[in-house]
Protein backbone atom coordinates (compact mmCIF):
# COMPACT_ATOMS: atom_id res chain seq x y z
CA UNK A 1 0.00 0.00 0.00
CA UNK A 2 1.51 3.12 -0.82
CA UNK A 3 0.56 6.81 0.66
CA UNK A 4 1.15 10.50 -0.27
CA UNK A 5 0.32 13.42 1.44
CA UNK A 6 -0.96 16.74 0.13
CA UNK A 7 -0.88 19.63 2.74
CA UNK A 8 -4.45 21.87 2.03
CA UNK A 9 -5.42 24.78 3.81
CA UNK A 10 -6.39 25.38 7.13
CA UNK A 11 -4.51 22.09 8.38
CA UNK A 12 -6.13 20.21 6.17
CA UNK A 13 -4.47 17.11 3.92
CA UNK A 14 -5.37 15.26 1.13
CA UNK A 15 -4.37 11.82 1.63
CA UNK A 16 -4.04 9.66 -1.75
CA UNK A 17 -3.57 5.65 -1.01
CA UNK A 18 -2.73 3.10 -3.87
CA UNK A 19 -3.90 0.25 -2.77
CA UNK A 20 -2.95 -3.27 -4.96
CA UNK A 21 -5.98 -4.97 -6.86
CA UNK A 22 -5.51 -8.04 -5.49
CA UNK A 23 -6.73 -6.34 -2.03
CA UNK A 24 -9.87 -5.72 -3.65
CA UNK A 25 -10.25 -8.84 -5.29
CA UNK A 26 -9.83 -10.89 -2.11
CA UNK A 27 -12.15 -8.85 -0.25
CA UNK A 28 -14.82 -9.22 -2.84
CA UNK A 29 -14.32 -12.58 -3.00
CA UNK A 30 -14.54 -12.83 0.26
CA UNK A 31 -17.55 -10.81 0.44
CA UNK A 32 -19.43 -13.29 -2.11
CA UNK A 33 -18.44 -16.49 0.15
CA UNK A 34 -19.62 -14.59 2.82
CA UNK A 35 -23.21 -14.20 1.18
CA UNK A 36 -22.78 -17.76 -0.45
CA UNK A 37 -23.67 -19.42 2.74
CA UNK A 38 -26.62 -17.69 3.42
CA UNK A 39 -28.16 -16.81 0.01
CA UNK A 40 -31.64 -18.14 -0.74
CA UNK A 41 -31.59 -18.46 -4.52
CA UNK A 42 -34.49 -19.88 -6.37
CA UNK A 43 -33.57 -23.53 -7.86
CA UNK A 44 -30.77 -24.11 -5.39
CA UNK A 45 -31.26 -25.05 -1.27
CA UNK A 46 -30.00 -21.92 0.72
CA UNK A 47 -26.43 -21.65 1.08
CA UNK A 48 -25.75 -24.42 -1.87
CA UNK A 49 -25.84 -21.94 -4.47
CA UNK A 50 -22.58 -21.98 -6.81
CA UNK A 51 -20.06 -19.01 -6.49
CA UNK A 52 -20.82 -18.01 -10.52
CA UNK A 53 -24.61 -17.93 -9.69
CA UNK A 54 -24.15 -15.88 -6.25
CA UNK A 55 -21.43 -13.29 -8.01
CA UNK A 56 -24.07 -13.14 -10.36
CA UNK A 57 -26.95 -12.50 -8.30
CA UNK A 58 -25.23 -10.71 -5.05
CA UNK A 59 -22.42 -9.08 -6.70
CA UNK A 60 -23.02 -5.62 -6.93
CA UNK A 61 -24.16 -5.89 -3.00
CA UNK A 62 -20.94 -7.49 -2.44
CA UNK A 63 -18.42 -5.09 -4.74
CA UNK A 64 -20.29 -2.40 -1.79
CA UNK A 65 -19.61 -3.93 1.14
CA UNK A 66 -15.89 -5.64 0.08
CA UNK A 67 -15.14 -1.39 -1.04
CA UNK A 68 -16.01 -0.35 2.47
CA UNK A 69 -14.26 -2.73 4.41
CA UNK A 70 -11.34 -2.07 2.20
CA UNK A 71 -11.47 1.77 2.27
CA UNK A 72 -12.17 1.97 5.88
CA UNK A 73 -8.84 -0.67 6.07
CA UNK A 74 -7.00 1.78 3.87
CA UNK A 75 -7.85 4.96 5.93
CA UNK A 76 -7.11 3.69 9.16
CA UNK A 77 -3.94 2.14 8.58
CA UNK A 78 -3.03 5.10 6.41
CA UNK A 79 -3.79 7.90 9.54
CA UNK A 80 -1.71 5.15 11.80
CA UNK A 81 1.62 4.65 9.19
CA UNK A 82 1.47 8.67 8.58
CA UNK A 83 1.14 9.20 12.16
CA UNK A 84 -1.87 11.72 11.19
CA UNK A 85 -3.41 13.65 14.56
CA UNK A 86 -6.54 13.67 13.09
CA UNK A 87 -9.34 16.20 14.24
CA UNK A 88 -12.33 15.08 12.05
CA UNK A 89 -14.11 12.36 10.08
CA UNK A 90 -12.26 11.47 7.30
CA UNK A 91 -14.01 12.49 3.86
CA UNK A 92 -13.51 10.40 0.99
CA UNK A 93 -13.28 12.57 -2.57
CA UNK A 94 -12.22 9.91 -5.39
CA UNK A 95 -12.27 6.06 -6.15
CA UNK A 96 -11.19 4.97 -8.73
CA UNK A 97 -9.04 1.75 -10.47
CA UNK A 98 -5.61 2.93 -12.12
CA UNK A 99 -4.07 1.21 -15.43
CA UNK A 100 -2.59 -1.34 -12.67
CA UNK A 101 -6.22 -2.47 -12.06
CA UNK A 102 -5.00 -0.82 -8.36
CA UNK A 103 -7.48 1.12 -6.12
CA UNK A 104 -6.82 4.79 -5.70
CA UNK A 105 -8.58 6.20 -2.89
CA UNK A 106 -8.54 10.05 -2.21
CA UNK A 107 -9.80 11.48 1.08
CA UNK A 108 -9.47 14.89 2.79
CA UNK A 109 -9.11 15.05 6.89
CA UNK A 110 -8.66 18.02 9.28
CA UNK A 111 -5.31 17.56 11.29
CA UNK A 112 -4.35 18.96 14.83
CA UNK A 113 -2.87 22.61 13.47
CA UNK A 114 1.15 22.20 13.77
CA UNK A 115 2.34 25.29 14.70
CA UNK A 116 5.65 26.28 16.35
CA UNK A 117 5.18 29.63 18.56
CA UNK A 118 8.29 31.68 17.83
CA UNK A 119 7.19 34.69 20.59
CA UNK A 120 5.70 33.51 23.77
CA UNK A 121 8.64 34.93 26.49
CA UNK A 122 9.10 38.58 27.66
CA UNK A 123 5.44 39.80 26.95
CA UNK A 124 4.62 42.83 28.79
CA UNK A 125 1.96 41.86 31.19
CA UNK A 126 -0.58 42.98 33.91
CA UNK A 127 -2.01 41.11 37.14
CA UNK A 128 -4.83 42.63 38.99
CA UNK A 129 -4.39 42.02 42.94
CA UNK A 130 -7.69 42.46 44.85
CA UNK A 131 -7.81 44.31 48.05
CA UNK A 132 -11.02 42.68 49.62
CA UNK A 133 -12.44 45.36 52.49
CA UNK A 134 -15.06 45.31 54.94
CA UNK A 135 -17.66 47.10 52.99
CA UNK A 136 -17.15 44.33 50.61
CA UNK A 137 -17.63 41.44 53.73
CA UNK A 138 -20.65 43.67 55.02
CA UNK A 139 -22.48 43.97 51.58
CA UNK A 140 -21.99 40.24 50.93
CA UNK A 141 -23.59 39.59 54.29
CA UNK A 142 -26.08 41.61 53.47
CA UNK A 143 -27.13 40.00 50.08
CA UNK A 144 -27.61 36.73 52.01
CA UNK A 145 -29.38 38.23 55.22
CA UNK A 146 -32.18 40.37 52.56
CA UNK A 147 -32.52 36.27 51.18
CA UNK A 148 -34.34 35.80 55.26
CA UNK A 149 -36.11 39.53 54.99
CA UNK A 150 -39.57 39.26 55.64
CA UNK A 151 -42.53 41.64 55.04
CA UNK A 152 -44.36 43.02 58.42
CA UNK A 153 -47.52 45.28 58.35
CA UNK A 154 -47.00 49.10 59.22
CA UNK A 155 -49.66 51.70 59.07
CA UNK A 156 -47.82 54.59 57.37
CA UNK A 157 -47.23 55.56 53.42
CA UNK A 158 -46.35 53.43 51.25
CA UNK A 159 -42.60 53.91 50.13
CA UNK A 160 -39.98 52.52 47.90
CA UNK A 161 -39.13 48.68 49.05
CA UNK A 162 -42.74 48.02 50.49
CA UNK A 163 -44.58 45.58 49.72
CA UNK A 164 -48.53 47.03 48.86
CA UNK A 165 -51.30 44.70 48.45
CA UNK A 166 -54.28 46.37 45.69
CA UNK A 167 -56.92 45.93 43.67
CA UNK A 168 -57.13 47.66 40.26
CA UNK A 169 -59.09 47.45 37.54
CA UNK A 170 -57.36 49.30 34.02
CA UNK A 171 -58.81 51.02 31.48
CA UNK A 172 -58.60 51.63 27.48
CA UNK A 173 -60.17 54.73 25.85
CA UNK A 174 -63.03 53.94 29.28
CA UNK A 175 -63.37 50.65 28.43
CA UNK A 176 -62.06 47.98 30.83
CA UNK A 177 -59.41 45.77 28.75
CA UNK A 178 -58.86 41.96 29.65
CA UNK A 179 -56.15 40.83 31.72
CA UNK A 180 -56.07 44.40 33.76
CA UNK A 181 -57.99 43.21 36.74
CA UNK A 182 -56.66 41.75 39.94
CA UNK A 183 -57.68 41.65 43.43
CA UNK A 184 -55.35 41.76 46.56
CA UNK A 185 -52.11 41.90 43.95
CA UNK A 186 -49.10 41.91 45.69
CA UNK A 187 -46.29 44.36 44.55
CA UNK A 188 -43.03 45.14 45.99
CA UNK A 189 -42.56 48.92 45.08
CA UNK A 190 -39.21 49.58 43.13
CA UNK A 191 -39.44 46.20 41.76
CA UNK A 192 -40.30 47.05 38.06
CA UNK A 193 -42.45 44.10 38.07
CA UNK A 194 -45.37 46.50 36.72
CA UNK A 195 -44.94 49.19 33.25
CA UNK A 196 -43.01 52.00 33.72
CA UNK A 197 -44.71 54.54 36.02
CA UNK A 198 -47.48 52.53 37.89
CA UNK A 199 -45.20 52.01 41.07
CA UNK A 200 -43.56 55.55 41.86
CA UNK A 201 -47.29 56.70 41.60
CA UNK A 202 -48.45 54.02 44.20
CA UNK A 203 -45.92 56.01 46.79
CA UNK A 204 -47.18 57.86 49.49
CA UNK A 205 -51.01 56.25 49.87
CA UNK A 206 -52.13 55.06 52.68
CA UNK A 207 -54.39 51.81 53.50
CA UNK A 208 -57.84 52.06 52.53
CA UNK A 209 -56.99 55.00 49.56
CA UNK A 210 -58.16 55.03 46.05
CA UNK A 211 -56.56 56.36 43.77
CA UNK A 212 -56.33 56.93 39.60
CA UNK A 213 -53.11 56.54 37.91
CA UNK A 214 -52.45 57.23 35.03
CA UNK A 215 -49.47 55.56 32.52
CA UNK A 216 -48.91 54.03 29.23
CA UNK A 217 -47.66 50.78 28.24
CA UNK A 218 -44.20 50.75 26.23
CA UNK A 219 -44.25 50.51 22.48
CA UNK A 220 -42.16 46.89 23.07
CA UNK A 221 -45.03 45.24 25.18
CA UNK A 222 -45.22 41.92 24.77
CA UNK A 223 -49.29 42.22 23.93
CA UNK A 224 -49.78 43.52 20.70
CA UNK A 225 -53.13 45.18 21.54
CA UNK A 226 -51.65 46.81 24.45
CA UNK A 227 -48.45 48.37 22.49
CA UNK A 228 -48.09 52.05 23.08
CA UNK A 229 -51.60 52.51 24.32
CA UNK A 230 -52.81 54.87 27.11
CA UNK A 231 -54.46 53.57 30.18
CA UNK A 232 -56.16 54.50 33.72
CA UNK A 233 -55.92 52.13 36.73
CA UNK A 234 -58.41 52.45 39.59
CA UNK A 235 -56.40 51.12 42.17
CA UNK A 236 -57.26 50.73 46.12
CA UNK A 237 -54.17 49.89 48.91
CA UNK A 238 -55.10 47.65 51.31
CA UNK A 239 -51.90 46.45 52.86
CA UNK A 240 -48.54 48.46 53.21
CA UNK A 241 -46.19 45.47 54.24
CA UNK A 242 -42.59 46.88 55.14
CA UNK A 243 -39.37 44.93 54.56
CA UNK A 244 -37.69 43.36 57.95
CA UNK A 245 -34.23 42.27 57.23
CA UNK A 246 -32.39 40.38 60.43
CA UNK A 247 -29.54 41.45 61.84
CA UNK A 248 -26.54 38.94 61.84
CA UNK A 249 -26.47 37.21 65.54
CA UNK A 250 -24.08 34.00 65.91
CA UNK A 251 -27.19 31.62 65.98
CA UNK A 252 -28.38 33.04 62.57
CA UNK A 253 -24.56 32.93 61.49
CA UNK A 254 -24.30 29.16 62.73
CA UNK A 255 -27.80 28.67 60.58
CA UNK A 256 -26.84 30.45 56.91
CA UNK A 257 -23.43 29.09 56.94
CA UNK A 258 -24.86 25.61 56.43
CA UNK A 259 -22.73 22.77 56.27
CA UNK A 260 -19.60 25.03 56.80
CA UNK A 261 -19.57 25.29 60.64
CA UNK A 262 -18.50 28.53 62.32
CA UNK A 263 -18.81 29.66 66.01
CA UNK A 264 -20.24 32.42 65.72
CA UNK A 265 -20.85 35.89 63.48
CA UNK A 266 -17.14 36.89 63.63
CA UNK A 267 -16.24 33.80 62.34
CA UNK A 268 -18.38 33.69 59.82
CA UNK A 269 -17.04 37.41 58.23
CA UNK A 270 -14.04 35.64 57.93
CA UNK A 271 -15.79 33.16 55.86
CA UNK A 272 -17.11 35.33 53.91
CA UNK A 273 -14.10 37.27 53.37
CA UNK A 274 -11.96 34.09 52.36
CA UNK A 275 -14.96 33.35 49.94
CA UNK A 276 -14.49 36.97 48.07
CA UNK A 277 -10.83 36.30 48.18
CA UNK A 278 -10.65 33.52 46.56
CA UNK A 279 -13.54 34.44 43.97
CA UNK A 280 -11.04 37.53 43.72
CA UNK A 281 -8.10 35.30 42.92
CA UNK A 282 -10.04 33.26 40.31
CA UNK A 283 -11.06 36.14 38.82
CA UNK A 284 -7.34 37.23 38.38
CA UNK A 285 -6.05 33.91 37.65
CA UNK A 286 -8.69 34.27 34.30
CA UNK A 287 -7.68 38.03 33.14
CA UNK A 288 -4.39 36.88 33.64
CA UNK A 289 -4.49 34.21 31.36
CA UNK A 290 -6.64 35.83 28.62
CA UNK A 291 -3.73 38.69 28.06
CA UNK A 292 -1.36 35.62 27.88
CA UNK A 293 -3.94 34.31 25.47
CA UNK A 294 -4.34 37.20 23.28
CA UNK A 295 -0.20 37.96 23.47
CA UNK A 296 -0.18 34.18 22.03
CA UNK A 297 -2.75 34.69 19.33
CA UNK A 298 -1.13 38.28 18.33
CA UNK A 299 2.05 36.77 17.99
CA UNK A 300 2.02 33.80 16.22
CA UNK A 301 -0.50 33.29 13.30
CA UNK A 302 -1.66 29.83 12.05
CA UNK A 303 -4.91 28.34 10.45
CA UNK A 304 -7.05 26.40 12.38
CA UNK A 305 -9.64 23.70 10.92
CA UNK A 306 -13.13 24.87 10.58
CA UNK A 307 -13.98 21.18 12.30
CA UNK A 308 -12.21 22.34 15.52
CA UNK A 309 -14.00 25.33 16.19
CA UNK A 310 -17.43 23.58 15.12
CA UNK A 311 -16.89 21.42 17.50
CA UNK A 312 -15.78 23.41 20.48
CA UNK A 313 -18.63 25.46 19.97
CA UNK A 314 -20.92 22.50 20.17
CA UNK A 315 -19.19 21.94 23.72
CA UNK A 316 -19.63 25.02 25.08
CA UNK A 317 -23.46 25.36 23.78
CA UNK A 318 -23.92 22.05 25.43
CA UNK A 319 -22.46 22.84 28.84
CA UNK A 320 -24.60 26.19 28.85
CA UNK A 321 -27.48 24.04 27.76
CA UNK A 322 -26.70 21.59 31.07
CA UNK A 323 -27.92 24.37 32.90
CA UNK A 324 -31.27 24.22 32.30
CA UNK A 325 -31.55 20.33 31.38
CA UNK A 326 -34.28 19.11 33.28
CA UNK A 327 -36.40 21.20 31.10
CA UNK A 328 -35.47 19.32 28.03
CA UNK A 329 -37.42 16.55 27.50
CA UNK A 330 -34.73 14.27 25.63
CA UNK A 331 -31.73 13.98 23.95
CA UNK A 332 -32.52 14.59 20.66
CA UNK A 333 -34.01 17.64 21.63
CA UNK A 334 -31.14 18.58 23.42
CA UNK A 335 -28.92 17.82 20.44
CA UNK A 336 -31.13 20.21 18.12
CA UNK A 337 -31.16 22.94 20.77
CA UNK A 338 -27.12 22.37 21.02
CA UNK A 339 -26.33 22.64 17.24
CA UNK A 340 -28.79 25.83 16.62
CA UNK A 341 -27.07 27.45 19.45
CA UNK A 342 -23.77 26.30 18.22
CA UNK A 343 -22.81 29.28 16.04
CA UNK A 344 -23.53 32.05 18.39
CA UNK A 345 -20.45 30.65 19.85
CA UNK A 346 -17.77 30.33 17.30
CA UNK A 347 -15.87 33.56 18.17
CA UNK A 348 -15.62 32.70 21.83
CA UNK A 349 -15.10 28.85 20.32
CA UNK A 350 -12.04 29.97 17.84
CA UNK A 351 -10.27 31.62 20.82
CA UNK A 352 -10.33 28.83 23.03
CA UNK A 353 -9.12 26.59 20.17
CA UNK A 354 -6.45 29.11 19.23
CA UNK A 355 -5.20 29.49 23.23
CA UNK A 356 -5.31 25.39 23.72
CA UNK A 357 -3.45 24.67 21.05
CA UNK A 358 -0.70 27.40 21.17
CA UNK A 359 -0.01 26.70 24.97
CA UNK A 360 0.28 22.98 24.27
CA UNK A 361 2.56 23.52 21.56
CA UNK A 362 4.74 26.11 24.21
CA UNK A 363 4.01 22.74 26.47
CA UNK A 364 5.69 20.42 24.31
CA UNK A 365 9.02 23.15 23.47
CA UNK A 366 9.74 23.38 27.09
CA UNK A 367 8.88 19.90 28.13
CA UNK A 368 5.87 20.99 30.65
CA UNK A 369 3.96 17.91 31.39
CA UNK A 370 1.20 17.29 34.08
CA UNK A 371 3.18 14.86 36.84
CA UNK A 372 1.65 11.53 38.97
CA UNK A 373 1.47 14.09 41.51
CA UNK A 374 -0.44 16.98 39.82
CA UNK A 375 -3.13 14.35 38.59
CA UNK A 376 -3.73 13.32 42.05
CA UNK A 377 -4.05 16.81 43.72
CA UNK A 378 -6.47 17.78 40.80
CA UNK A 379 -8.76 14.03 41.40
CA UNK A 380 -8.46 14.98 45.08
CA UNK A 381 -9.66 18.54 44.27
CA UNK A 382 -12.37 17.64 42.02
CA UNK A 383 -13.24 15.01 44.67
CA UNK A 384 -13.83 18.17 47.34
CA UNK A 385 -15.81 19.93 44.72
CA UNK A 386 -18.22 17.04 43.91
CA UNK A 387 -18.57 16.19 48.11
CA UNK A 388 -17.15 12.67 47.35
CA UNK A 389 -13.94 10.47 48.23
CA UNK A 390 -11.15 10.62 46.55
CA UNK A 391 -11.46 7.01 45.71
CA UNK A 392 -15.28 7.54 44.26
CA UNK A 393 -14.32 9.86 41.93
CA UNK A 394 -11.02 8.65 40.75
CA UNK A 395 -13.22 5.24 39.33
CA UNK A 396 -16.19 8.16 38.12
CA UNK A 397 -13.57 9.64 35.97
CA UNK A 398 -13.26 7.96 32.82
CA UNK A 399 -10.14 8.30 30.41
CA UNK A 400 -12.01 11.19 28.53
CA UNK A 401 -12.10 13.15 32.00
CA UNK A 402 -8.76 12.60 32.98
CA UNK A 403 -7.31 13.42 29.39
CA UNK A 404 -9.37 17.05 29.86
CA UNK A 405 -7.73 17.09 33.68
CA UNK A 406 -4.38 16.83 32.56
CA UNK A 407 -4.83 18.89 29.57
CA UNK A 408 -5.55 21.57 31.73
CA UNK A 409 -3.01 20.82 34.51
CA UNK A 410 -0.44 21.53 31.49
CA UNK A 411 -2.39 24.62 30.12
CA UNK A 412 -2.12 26.48 33.90
CA UNK A 413 1.86 25.25 34.42
CA UNK A 414 2.51 26.94 30.65
CA UNK A 415 0.04 30.02 31.67
CA UNK A 416 2.64 30.14 35.19
CA UNK A 417 5.39 29.56 32.94
CA UNK A 418 5.34 32.29 30.20
CA UNK A 419 4.28 35.09 32.90
CA UNK A 420 7.35 34.20 35.20
CA UNK A 421 8.99 34.78 31.84
CA UNK A 422 7.55 38.12 31.01
CA UNK A 423 7.26 41.45 33.11
CA UNK A 424 4.85 41.53 35.04
CA UNK A 425 3.08 44.55 36.56
CA UNK A 426 1.37 44.18 39.73
CA UNK A 427 -2.11 46.19 39.91
CA UNK A 428 -4.22 46.78 43.64
CA UNK A 429 -8.09 46.89 43.07
CA UNK A 430 -11.24 47.46 44.58
CA UNK A 431 -14.53 46.59 44.17
CA UNK A 432 -15.34 50.12 42.66
CA UNK A 433 -12.48 49.47 39.92
CA UNK A 434 -13.82 46.00 39.00
CA UNK A 435 -17.91 47.50 38.55
CA UNK A 436 -16.44 50.36 36.72
CA UNK A 437 -14.78 48.00 34.54
CA UNK A 438 -18.15 46.14 33.50
CA UNK A 439 -19.78 49.51 33.15
CA UNK A 440 -17.11 50.45 30.27
CA UNK A 441 -17.49 46.52 29.08
CA UNK A 442 -21.41 46.84 29.08
CA UNK A 443 -21.89 50.47 27.64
Amino acid sequence: MKVELKNLEKSAKEVTVTIPGKVMDDALESEIKKIAKKAKIRGFRPGKAPLAVVRQEYGANAYNLASERVIQDAVTSSLQSEDISYVSRPEVTDLQRNEDNDLVLKYTVDTFPEVTPEIYKGFELERERYEVTDKDVEEAIGRILEQRAEFSAVQREARTGDEVVIDFKGKIDGEYFEGGTAERFKLVLGSGQFIPGFEPQLEGMTIGQEKVIDVSFPDDYHAESLKGKAAQFEVTLHEVNEKVTPVLTDELAKEVSRDREVAGADEFRQLIRKDIEEYMDSESKRKFREQIAQKLMDSNAFDVPESMIQDQARRIAGNILMQYVQSIPDEQTFRQQMERLAPAYSDMAEKQVRTSVLLHAVAKLESIDASEEDMEKAIAEEATRAQASVEDTRKRLNAQALESIKANIIEDKVVDFIGANSSVTEKTVTKEDLERQREEVNA
